[in-house]
């Protein structure tokens, strides 16, 4: 990792195309706040920048430290490994949902009839050469998939426009208050969980832009969600509570004219490439991790396969169904996540106000 360096917009697109991965998973707050989904990921967005804020104090702390570097220094060598590992598990278990969800996808949407198998280790294969190859790898081509993205949006909404209804959004704010919340703290935490990029920022070549860097693509990739759960809502209705993949479901819409058929491979095909990407991120952030952790450069190629094998088996062993799934995110999950991305790195933070505290009152 200290080898490598990427650019300011390299990074600034990374995060952007990594949040916009998750708009395949939309169903996850749609089928809590429903039409209302709009207002719960702009509430969401809110809280998540709220917990970003929090990191990168934390991070200002510790210029050019990673987050496996920041707990040993913070929390000394025994407890901070101990966290360190806790995060590590994080990632891996990150790893392997979003490999199901790809799954899910391709599986149940574009390929029923091919084996299960065969989707799962095909896509880790790629994923972990990407991995092999390093971040600089990862994220050159990140800044064409983001406006790739941004350009399909834009066309999908002008094709379904004519399909769009303004009074799917009526009445507005009918969803109850607990469930308002319930969906705006998914979204906080699953699409716009920033904790992973703690094991990146370190190899940007200006750190001083880092924060900046940081907030403006932030807010970029939730108003980019916001943007699709609005025509979701517009185009599906009551729909889109009821649908595992809402978006992919209005973007096939988008190919209901003869001038426009097979439209929805393209998109599919665009919505497993920000899949790729944003496994490619977790699993470079999780292996990178685990040989600094372990202090063994050249485990790191092993490594690699090792820790694909697991991913693959334990998101076979995860869940039954998707309904199961995403029952779990809702109701257990979400608070577990929570853990990792906002009451760890506030103790980490009162931890460094504690420290200079004390080294002040000593001076």
């Amino acid at each position: 990792m200290k080898k490598e360096k990427i650019s300011y917009s390299q990074l600034f697109y990374t995060v952007i195309c990594y949040i916009q991965s998750f708009s395949l998973l939309m169903s996850f707050s749609f089928s809590l706040s429903g039409k209302d989904t709009w207002f719960a990921y702009l509430l969401g967005s809110a809280f998540a920048f709220i917990f970003l804020l929090i990191n990168l104090a934390v991070m200002r702390y510790f210029p050019g430290k990673n987050l496996i570097q920041i707990n040993e220094q913070l929390y000394g060598k025994k407890v901070g490994k101990i966290i360190s590992i806790l995060y590590l598990s994080y990632f891996f278990i990150l790893s392997s949902l979003n490999l199901r969800d790809m799954n899910n996808f391709v599986g149940l949407d574009i390929l029923p009839e091919t084996p299960t198998l065969v989707i799962l280790i095909s896509f880790i294969l790629v994923c972990g050469w990407a991995v092999t190859k390093g971040i600089k790898v990862i994220v050159r081509y990140s800044t064409a998939f983001a406006w790739i993205t941004f350009i399909s949006f834009a066309l999908t909404s002008i094709l379904v426009s004519g399909r769009m209804n303004w009074h799917n959004f009526l009445p507005m704010f009918t969803t109850s208050p607990q469930k308002l919340l319930q969906s705006a703290n998914i979204v906080s935490v699953v699409p716009l969980g920033m904790i992973v990029f703690q094991m990146i920022a370190p190899v940007m070549d200006q750190p001083d832009k880092l924060s900046k860097c940081f907030k403006i693509s932030f807010w970029v990739g939730s108003v980019f969600l916001v943007m699709v759960s609005l025509r979701d809502t517009a185009v599906l209705g009551v729909m889109a509570q009821f649908l595992a993949t809402p978006s992919y479901a209005t973007l096939r819409l988008a190919g209901f004219s003869e001038a426009f058929q097979g439209l929805d491979i393209v998109y599919a095909v665009l919505l497993i490439m920000l899949e790729f990407f944003k496994v490619s991120i977790l699993y470079y952030a999780l292996t990178a991790g685990i040989t600094q952790l372990l202090q063994k450069k050249s485990w790191a190629k092993p490594l690699i396969v090792i820790l694909g094998v697991l991913i693959i088996i334990f998101s076979r062993i995860l869940f039954q169904s998707v309904s199961a799934q995403v029952a779990a995110v809702q109701n257990v999950e979400r608070w577990v996540w929570l853990l990792f991305e906002l009451v760890l790195p506030l103790i980490s933070l009162l931890r460094i106000q504690l420290v200079l505290k004390k080294r002040e009152s000593c001076a």
